[in-house]
């Protein structure tokens, strides 16, 4: 029990692991995503509502979103920036690997009307003959890929680019990483059953 308990403490190389296809693909956790997303109080899988429709008008502004502009957004969750960006009449796609997020979309594009081409897949594979004005990864995705994996996605979004196109990345600042702080958690049912619907402890473990 000790070893294995020593294993689970183990400090990995910086990202050893890539775990999307669990986090994303697994229909429990994936629900459990989904509604971290749609808590408009929170800021976990998305920020808080008040803070996306700021956004929202920020990035209309700053990038003059209007009729016909061309939006990719990489890691779409359940829409909510492309059903806002849509509402402006923008051309959206989203792409992400939850497939319980991507129904959610597709769900509310529906219900107001709105047509936005939703692609289930994960966005690393993504490929089209479709060029974009402006490409947004939103809520720290590109943080958590690797170096590799983001000059692979910085050259996919350079090739999917319209003449004078852009890219919006959201991303954590030096500031707050100094914030962080290393800490062990170990709990019953720890982030309140997110990894499993049966009973489980778990472990956290942040490093710096």
């Amino acid at each position: 029990m000790f070893k294995l308990l020593e294993k689970i403490n183990e400090r990995p190389a910086p990202f050893e692991f890539y775990t999307a296809s669990e986090l994303w693909t697994d229909e429990h956790t994936s629900r459990r995503m989904l509604a971290y997303h749609l808590n408009g109080d929170v800021d976990l899988s998305s920020q808080n509502h008040r803070f996306i429709k700021e956004s929202v008008q920020w990035i209309v502004s700053r990038f003059k979103v209007g009729e016909n502009t061309r939006v990719a957004d990489f890691g779409c969750g359940p829409g909510l920036y492309a059903l806002e960006l849509a509402r402006k009449k923008a051309s959206v796609t989203g792409i992400d690997f939850s497939n319980s997020s991507i129904q959610y979309a597709r769900n509310s594009a529906s219900e107001s009307g709105l047509s936005i081409n939703y692609v289930h897949q994960n966005y690393l594979d993504y490929e089209t003959i479709d060029r974009f004005d402006l490409i947004i990864m939103i809520m720290c995705d590109f943080c958590a890929l690797s170096p590799g994996q983001r000059k692979g996605i910085l050259e996919k979004f350079h090739s999917m680019l319209a003449p004078g196109g852009s890219i919006l990345l959201d991303v954590y600042s030096l500031k707050s990483f100094e914030k962080i702080e290393e800490q062990s958690i170990y709990q019953e049912d720890l982030l309140s059953g997110f990894r499993s619907a049966a009973k489980y402890y778990g472990f956290q473990n942040t490093f710096k």
